[in-house]
């Protein structure tokens, strides 16, 4: 039931950013509501809401369906467009914003199911983040937009660690790469 439960609240992260583009960006066990019975995920508590325009929605698809096909230069170009890099970025700055890219779409590329129990991805991400910005001292924060995707996404990632959860993370959001 856990499984089947963090793979709905990922579909539901891929429906409200790729989709619906209203992002509900505060996830936290206290702003969901489950009802076991019906298997229903309800959100709650809409006061930090986004809205996503359809070409911004469109932009954050292509770098997804481009990080997870490992597509280097397709990664630059869409990283460029969503705001993460801009054309004159240094060498340096490049390579550590695509590790990082691909580093947090890691779990899209495992074949079956994603071990999220682990934590182990979380740890690399942040040994990466404080490698760029303390001890490297490049880089740049992405536009706000892209903050409170990463506030989703980010405590996603930590409701299914907790949850200790199995996802088959490439099954559930493949049909949102194509749509």
């Amino acid at each position: 039931e856990r499984n089947r439960v963090a793979a709905a609240l990922l579909e539901l992260a891929m429906r409200e950013v790729l989709e619906w583009g209203v992002v509900q960006t505060d996830p936290n066990f206290a702003n969901y509501l489950y009802e076991p019975r019906s298997g229903r995920i309800q959100l709650l508590d809409f006061g930090a809401t986004r809205s996503y325009p359809p070409e911004r929605r469109e932009a954050l698809r292509r770098l997804l369906r481009a990080t997870s096909l490992d597509d280097a230069e397709t990664i630059v170009e869409c990283a460029i467009e969503v705001g993460y890099l801009d054309r004159e970025d240094g060498r340096d700055y490049r390579a550590f914003v695509i590790d990082l890219l691909r580093m947090v779409t890691e779990p899209l590329k495992s074949n079956g199911d994603y071990e999220f129990g682990d934590g182990e991805l979380a740890r690399k991400m942040s040994e990466r983040l404080v490698d760029m910005r303390l001890r490297s001292r490049i880089g740049r924060l992405p536009p706000p937009d892209i903050l409170f995707l990463h506030r989703k996404l980010g405590g996603l990632y930590l409701l299914l660690t907790r949850l200790g959860a199995r996802v088959p993370v490439r099954s559930v959001v493949e049909p949102f790469l194509d749509a």
